[in-house]
């Protein structure tokens, strides 16, 4: 029998799986160990989102430092005085006057010292203040407000409690240039041309150009500097405080200064007594009588400090006439005029008056004869009608006729009432009065015109006493207790200065402020101006680039012409 092996070169299904197993595996291990596009990804915008928040970061911070400082700097002299007057200082400034350092932005370059400024307008009520900062990582601006509000206490100006908001600028268009080359070819180089005139465009000197360059100084704006000090000073804020000295306490009904004392005192006796002698204290009672004057005499009768007695006698007088009138014979008469008549004529001329305005009255003077009349037309039409006299003026002459004279008869009568009429007499009865000294009782003293007086003195006893609160020993000669000894308070004086930057000098505040001044901003601005060889019978091959020291161009023969295209 013969006999033979079959071989099997293929795979099992178990050499399948375990081979897809392996292979499973060893792609698993490859992603573990490599991160896919998404997650590297994920990776990078983490880090450029810390980035950013450490960029913003430096930005707000330099914000916020360019904001603190502009605040500092415009004090009430220093802002606007009208209403949408403006002041504006630029970053560049602010460094110039030492008001900040040079900061460095997230890309660690500087920022636009001119684009980056801060701006300070004048409202109505208050200041509005724009802080604009722009460098290569941000370009934005705050606003805030400045005004004298409550919380400002005695710092004048200060910034209004807000919270700023960050607003970004619109993104500055960027400008791109376009520098031209030139390089000619197959031909001869001719002698160099004019002079072109000066221009601040920069041109490259090279074997065919010439270029002239100058530098002059040129005003570009005006900057604050200090151009010295001045001392300010304002009265310091008084503070007194009244407070009572150690030992004693502040009695609050009366506001004064209390501690308890213990002392003794001596004894005193009321008012008008002497004493104590022995602990009694000695006094006199005074008694006061009055009484009347008296008379010694019969027929007197007193009053006040005389003694009267009346009696009486006849006076005598002749008839008289009224008053007006005379003797005539036994009667009286006195001479009347009646029945005259009075003319009063044009005597001598005393003069003329022209153009007046009236004429007066006849009188027993004088006698005015109007001559003419005529209305004044000058004054027309305000006084229309009016009419304007002249007249004479004669010396009045007054006659008086027909005057008769008669007779008017009176009795006689007494020369006043207080005599009455007897027969052909008048007769009038005078009291008179004998006066006499009066004097005072007996045992009685003078004491005013009207009265006497006696005075009656007794000796009285009473006992000492003590202030309130006190108390008198057993021999009534001391007093002892305790009493509350009260003071005013003390005052204890303190100054102070309120207001931010002043120092105290004694009652005083003082502060020293610069004194600054307009100073033109001058740079150095260079010149530029340049003349070419012109290339005789050749080839000219122009070429444009965005450098204006494009190497490859240079090194193969081209040169900057000095013509650029922007846009």
């Amino acid at each position: 029998m013969c006999m033979y092996s079959e071989k099997n070169d293929g795979f099992s299904l178990r050499d399948i799986f375990i081979q897809i197993l392996f292979i499973v595996l060893f792609v698993f291990i490859l992603v573990c160990l490599f991160p896919t596009k998404g997650s590297i990804n994920k990776e990078f915008a983490d880090i450029n989102s810390k980035l950013d928040a450490l960029t913003s970061g430096i930005f707000n911070t330099n914000l916020q430092t360019m904001k603190d400082a502009a605040v500092s700097y415009y004090t009430t002299e220093r802002l606007p005085e009208k209403v949408k007057d403006v002041k504006s200082m630029t970053l560049k400034e602010m460094i110039d006057n030492k008001l900040l350092v040079e900061f460095k932005d997230g890309n660690g370059k500087s920022c636009d010292l001119k684009d980056s400024y801060v701006e300070v307008v004048k409202l109505e009520n208050e200041y509005q203040m724009k802080v604009n900062l722009s460098c290569t990582d941000n370009d934005a601006y705050i606003i805030v407000h400045l005004g004298c509000y409550d919380y400002c206490k005695a710092t004048g100006v200060c910034e209004k409690k807000e919270t700023p908001v960050v607003t970004c600028n619109e993104p500055k268009k960027v400008v791109t240039c376009q520098y031209e080359y030139k390089k000619v070819t197959n031909g001869s180089w001719g002698d160099f041309g004019n002079w072109s005139s000066w221009s601040t465009t920069k041109a490259t000197a090279s074997e065919y150009r010439k270029v002239e360059t100058k530098t002059e100084k040129v005003v570009t704006g005006t900057k604050d500097v200090i151009s010295g000090y001045k001392t300010e000073e304002e009265a310091a804020a008084k503070t007194v405080t009244k407070y009572c000295p150690k030992g004693y306490n502040e009695d609050k009904s009366t506001g004064k200064c209390v501690k308890p004392v213990t002392a003794y005192y001596n004894s005193k006796c009321p008012s008008g007594y002497d004493g104590p002698t022995n602990g009694v204290c000695y006094g006199t009672k005074t008694t006061i009588t009055h009484a009347y004057y008296v008379c010694d005499d019969a027929g007197y009768t007193p009053s006040g400090n005389k003694c009267y007695k009346q009696s009486s006698e006849t006076d005598k007088k002749a008839l008289v006439c009224p008053q007006g009138y005379d003797e005539d014979g036994d009667r009286c008469s006195k001479k009347q005029t009646t029945g005259c008549k009075t003319t009063t004529t044009k005597g001598a001329y005393v003069g003329t008056e022209y153009d007046k305005t009236y004429k007066p009255a006849n009188n027993s003077t004088y006698i005015y004869e109007t001559i003419s009349t005529r209305t004044d037309a000058s004054c027309l039409p305000e006084c229309k009608d009016q009419v304007l006299v002249t007249y004479n003026i004669y010396k009045a002459v007054v006659t008086t006729t027909g005057c008769q004279e008669t007779k008017e008869y009176a009795s006689k009568t007494c020369p006043d009432s207080s005599y009455t009429q007897v027969g052909s007499e008048c007769v009038k009865t005078v009291a008179s009065t004998d006066i006499k000294p009066a004097h005072c009782p007996q045992g009685y003293d003078i004491a005013t015109d009207s009265y006497c007086s006696r005075t009656i003195k007794e000796t009285i006893k009473k006992d000492p006493s003590c202030p309130q609160g006190y108390k008198l020993n057993d021999t009534k000669d001391r007093c002892y207790g305790t009493y509350n000894k009260e003071i005013d308070k003390k005052e204890s004086v303190s100054y102070a200065c309120n207001k931010k930057g002043y120092t105290l000098n004694g009652e005083k505040c003082v502060k020293t402020v610069a004194i600054y001044k307009k100073e033109n901003v001058v740079e150095n601005v260079t010149y530029y101006r340049y003349k070419e060889k012109q290339y005789i019978s050749g080839t000219v091959d122009i070429r444009w680039s965005s450098s204006d020291n494009d190497t490859s161009l240079l090194n193969k023969g081209y040169s900057l012409t000095g013509t650029k295209s922007c846009k």
